[in-house]
């Protein structure tokens, strides 16, 4: 066995000769991003080696972690700890997690290799989601625009009134003025 159990891909805890290749980083790169999502990895194998190096290849192997939402939602007051240090609150970071985030991750630590190549579906779905975020943001920032237009718009025509009330005033007085040299 070559590599950190806790990031080690299923094919890799086989021990079958079957070619490791960079789906083995791909599924490597998911779990460091569910650590980063949720402040844990998606096992605690230092408890299952406790029951032996068997249970702890069984556990790469076989086991389906919780998905990042379900994890946070589940994990208490550490959940918490870790959403304050984010500048949030767990049931925020949980409701943020659920969907695409939650659909990226469980893909790149897909168990079965051969079912869905992990690296392809997961940069789709990122893909996606990076293209909804552009639009949502060009969008805003026409919003923001056209806001900015009528503000300014609202300023022009406030201080073009203001300069016409000042004008009239000026010119009331240049005629008081006028009127007391003739």
């Amino acid at each position: 066995m070559i590599g950190t159990p806790e990031y080690m891909a299923p094919e890799q805890a086989e021990m079958s000769g079957l070619d490791v290749d960079t789906r083995a980083d791909i599924y490597s790169l998911g779990v460091l991003l569910y650590e980063l999502l949720t402040g844990t990895k998606p096992f605690e194998l230092r408890e299952v080696l406790k029951s032996g190096y068997g249970a702890l290849l069984e556990q790469i192997r076989d086991v389906e972690p919780p998905k990042p939402s379900t994890r946070v939602a589940a994990s208490g007051d550490a959940a918490a700890a870790f959403a304050k240090q984010r500048g949030t609150e767990a049931r925020k970071l949980c409701s943020s997690l659920r969907g695409d985030l939650d659909w990226i991750v469980m893909k790149a630590i897909a168990k079965d290799r051969t079912r869905v190549e992990r690296a392809r579906a997961a940069e789709e779905r990122a893909r996606e989601l990076l293209a909804a975020e552009a639009a949502a943001r060009q969008e805003a920032t026409a919003h923001r625009l056209a806001a900015q237009a009528i503000s300014l718009v609202r300023e022009d025509a406030s201080s073009a009134l203001h300069l016409a009330i000042e004008a009239a005033r000026l010119r009331r007085d240049d005629e008081s003025n006028i009127a007391l040299y003739t």
